[in-house]
């Protein structure tokens, strides 16, 4: 995975550090509830595999364009709706993923703020890619078939630049 500061300024690395609401975070959880540093160790491996899937996903969209842009929430509540739509004026297109049913998840709620906050600068509808609507299923098997995947995002990316 390439580091942020090969292709951001010094500056510019620091200032989203100084935002990363994590260790903040950390800090709060440690003080409210008996979590050691192994579950934390835990939950960081899950981000970075999370973060390897999306890294996958990005590669795997090869054919599309490099203006592309992706912006991670880090958290949903509250949720920066000015680097989203600061990303939807660059571009000019949005795709949502995300690994829950498509009723009433983070994408609806995405969406629908992209739409109302951004919708003179959107060139096509925001695509939503999301697990299936069923009942996540026990088998790992299923499972798999339930989650979106690197084709999925793919062919959302394709589909909302027309391609």
């Amino acid at each position: 995975m390439s580091d942020p500061a090969t292709y951001r300024s010094k500056e510019e690395v620091e200032f989203w550090k100084s935002r990363d609401p994590i260790p903040k975070l950390k800090e709060a959880i440690k003080g409210d509830f008996e979590i050691g540093d192994e579950e934390f160790e835990e939950i960081d491996k899950r981000v970075e595999d999370a973060v390897a899937k999306a890294v996958a996903v990005a590669e795997a969209g090869e054919e599309l364009p490099p203006e592309r842009l992706c912006e991670d929430l880090r958290t949903l509540r509250p949720w920066d709706k000015d680097i989203v739509v600061e990303s939807v004026t660059k571009t000019h297109h949005a795709v949502t993923v995300e690994e829950c049913p498509p009723v009433c998840g983070i994408g609806a709620e995405l969406a629908a703020n992209i739409y109302e906050l951004a919708f003179d600068e959107m060139d096509a509808p925001v695509e939503r890619v999301s697990g299936a609507d069923v009942p996540l299923p026990y088998a790992r098997n299923l499972e798999q078939f339930c989650i979106p995947h690197a084709e999925n995002v793919a062919e959302a990316a394709r589909k909302t630049l027309a391609k």
